[in-house]
């Protein structure tokens, strides 16, 4: 063979080689990704099944076992309202209906607004289409006792002040507080509201303000849970 044949026959084997590792590299890497991809999946999947144990968690810490509860899955927002309304991965076959509230221990989260066979939509407190009607406490409170509360109010002791919750973009506000009542920072503010099924934790008390000629006081509420780290909620049905 001629030095030039050599040279080609050469190249072309370099060539084919060349080819075959670029091969067995391609392969290696689709090998490594489908691995990563299914460790992805099982982590998802082990950080899915951690939250729900984690909203089970809460609920029963927090209180409000008695009622009959669906845990539900946040999978979004509304495309229209944004924050307003968040998506829940349950719907009519649930069980679930509109006007029925979302909880989580005896936190507040919203009321069910729209229903769909396999979701529904929930107003959230912050929405501006919220309007509560409210009761401020002049006490700190982890959850709420709410027997022990009405029963107060039953029997007359006022110690607790109306008030309306409004949402809005810049937060949560308490209007109309009676300009007698000693509002401030840290209390507690309850839904007390028909068209909520029970008396539950809106938040606490910040930024009182009270004009020099109002008749009235007002105030911001800070939320004891961030809606857009929450994962699971609980529906009463």
């Amino acid at each position: 063979m001629s030095y030039i044949g050599s040279q080609m026959s050469y190249g072309v084997n370099g060539f084919v080689g060349s080819i075959r590792a670029v091969g067995q590299l391609q392969k290696k890497y689709n090998e490594l990704l489908l691995e990563n991809i299914s460790l992805k999946t099982q982590l998802a999947l082990v950080k899915k099944y951690y939250d729900e144990n984690e909203a089970l968690r809460r609920q029963l810490n927090l209180g409000n076992t008695e009622a009959d509860l669906l845990l539900a899955e946040i999978i979004g927002v509304d495309q229209y309202t944004g924050q307003d309304h968040i998506i829940l991965n349950k719907g009519e076959r649930d069980g679930v209906k509109e006007g029925q509230t979302v909880v989580l221990g005896n936190v507040y989260i919203g009321l069910v607004t729209d229903t769909e066979e396999q979701y529904c939509k929930v107003r959230v407190p912050r929405s501006g289409e919220s309007y509560l009607k409210v009761k401020v406490v002049p006490i700190e409170l982890d959850s709420v006792m709410v027997e022990e509360m009405q029963q107060d109010m039953i029997g007359g002791i006022s110690k607790y002040a109306d008030g309306v919750a409004i949402g809005s973009s810049t937060g949560i506000k308490v209007e109309n507080v009676a300009v007698t009542y000693p509002l401030a920072e840290g209390q507690s503010v309850i839904v007390a509201d028909e068209k909520v099924s029970d008396w539950l934790f809106l938040g606490s008390v910040t930024e009182v303000s009270e004009g020099p000629a109002s008749t009235s006081k007002s105030c911001y509420i800070k939320r004891p849970i961030n809606s857009s780290e929450l994962k699971f909620v609980y529906i009463q049905l």
